[in-house]
């Protein structure tokens, strides 16, 4: 493995080089620099499994060291290196692209290690998954768009009355081949969803259930849903004219259904509105993809990086905590001796106790906040309101967590998903709204669990060009516990994020 160090300061070079060499790691090698624009140049010779980056650096410092690697070498797993007090620094630089980031003379070797290994597992599967998701965004778009051409022209055949009969029975003809080819389902129903005119054969190997059957009971395909996702497709229609009127012409859900053999298949559906040369909504179109061996992948991979984030908090808590108490309960002891003698040191040797104590603390909350349920006997509760309080300290905004009832997930990785979703809502909120006051709010709703972010800020704004990464991963958090995640504008302004729980994970307790 070829490990690129940029570090200026060559006593720090020399001690993290020894620190690898006591950990008997002969498959690093370590190629050292002083400058960024000598790292640069090597980056873009030659590959490097990881980076470790001094963020003071002759040519470059701050933020911007992290940036300039990024942009250079996109690909490359990054481990910042900050000096004894920079941790709100290093944690800025995770926030930015690194993987990782060390405190330089603080982290033994096997601490060192670990952090690049698993800097470079993850950025593997980052990169595995984001080119994964590229490829299947592609496919999806080009499939997307041919079906909507497709079904454009079908319907401009089918309205223009002038058309020769020859002419609507090959067009016809062709629409339907295409669309019998087709692994997904695709439906055509009358404007108010009412009556399916049309839906290709994928229907009956997905759902398991006849053609002839939907045909004479067009909301016959509600009966497989699994009833925790009843209100989901019960408010297709209502959320597509939401969305219309907004000047959107889609909208996405993913839901499961249960077929009649009792297996259980996840589905993710996008509809459409036809529309006229008048812009009047004359059908309703749909496809449906069996997702559920991709949303299986998804899982896997979000388990293997929440297990990482686990084993890296229990070393944290357990041994670099452990070994700081240590320190700390002898340097009290070296202070109170050398008092007894009068010592003039006694009080550097305080000093030093309290500095212990605050790395202590750090190293505490830094576990925290890799495992912020697991560590916390409260559990999610406890670990909402200490974001909140951590919000409200760290930043100008006020953030509260509002609630009459106890919140209880007791699957562990649900917490842990639920957790990571209100706090991206939150971050957000901080970050982009503008807000003064940021609330959390848990309530209950036909049964369903409501974990609501709202803000008094700016509100919405008009949609950008490309996906934010904050919204993805919240619903794609929502996907792995069954939750619907929705964001809209609040009726005073701002913006509200609510996650929808089902029953099967969340329950409120007095």
């Amino acid at each position: 493995m070829k490990v690129l160090l940029i570090e200026d300061n060559l006593g720090d070079a020399r001690l993290l080089r020894e620190s690898l060499k006591e950990q008997g790691q002969s498959d690093l090698e370590v190629i050292h620099v002083e400058r960024l624009a000598d790292g640069l140049s090597l980056l873009n010779n030659q590959p490097f499994d990881v980076v470790l980056l001094d963020l003071s650096l002759p040519d470059s410092s701050g933020l911007g060291t992290v940036k300039r690697v990024i942009e250079w070498a996109p690909d490359a797993p990054i481990v910042v290196l900050t000096g004894a007090y920079d941790d709100t620094l290093g944690m800025d630089a995770v926030r930015l692209g690194a993987q990782d980031y060390l405190m330089k003379g603080q982290a033994p070797g096997t601490l060192l290690v670990r952090a690049i290994r698993y800097a470079t597992e993850r950025k593997r599967a980052e990169v595995d998954l984001r080119n994964a998701h590229d490829e299947l965004e592609q496919r999806v778009q080009e499939r997307t768009a041919d079906l909507e051409h497709a079904l454009t022209a079908l319907q401009e055949e089918f309205s223009d009355r002038l058309k020769a009969e020859e002419g609507l029975r090959k067009s016809e003809l062709r629409f339907r081949q295409m669309a019998h080819a087709m692994p997904e389902v695709l439906w055509l129903a009358s404007a108010d969803m009412s009556v399916v005119h049309f839906v290709n054969p994928s229907y009956e190997r997905i759902w398991g259930r006849s053609i002839a059957g939907l045909m004479t009971d067009s909301k016959s395909w509600k009966d497989s849903v699994e009833p925790e996702d009843r209100p989901k497709v019960d408010r297709l229609k209502q959320q597509l004219d939401e969305a219309i009127a907004e000047g959107r012409n889609t909208l996405s859900k993913e839901f499961r259904i249960r077929r009649p053999d009792g297996s259980v298949a996840e589905i993710h559906m996008r509809i459409f509105a036809i529309k006229d040369e008048h812009g009047r909504v004359t059908q309703i179109g749909g496809i449906c993809d069996d997702v559920t061996d991709r949303n299986a992948l998804q899982r896997q991979v979000l388990e293997i990086s929440e297990l990482e984030r686990r084993n890296l908090s229990q070393d944290l808590h357990d041994v670099l905590g452990q070994n700081l108490t240590g320190v700390a309960f002898l340097s009290k002891a070296a202070a109170q001796r050398l008092a007894e003698s009068n010592s003039t040191e006694a009080a550097e040797i305080l000093k030093i106790a309290d500095m212990v104590n605050q790395a202590i603390a750090q190293v505490r909350a830094l576990a925290r906040g890799l495992q912020p349920v697991k560590l916390q006997a409260e559990g999610l509760m406890h670990a909402l309101g200490e974001l909140a309080d951590d919000v409200s300290r760290s930043f100008e905004q006020t953030c509260v967590l509002a609630s009459s009832a106890n919140l209880i997930v007791p699957d562990g990785q649900d917490a842990v998903n639920t957790f990571y979703i209100v706090r991206e809502a939150v971050m957000n909120a901080v970050k982009h709204s503008k807000a003064s006051n940021i609330t959390i709010k848990i309530a209950s709703s036909n049964g369903r669990t409501m974990i609501s972010v709202e803000d008094d800020g700016i509100g919405m704004q008009p949609r950008k060009t490309g996906r934010g990464m904050g919204l993805a991963i919240m619903q794609y958090r929502s996907r792995m516990i069954g939750a619907d995640l929705e964001v809209f504008a609040g009726e005073k302004g701002g913006t509200v994020v609510r996650c929808v729980l089902p029953a099967t994970v969340a329950r409120l307790a007095a």
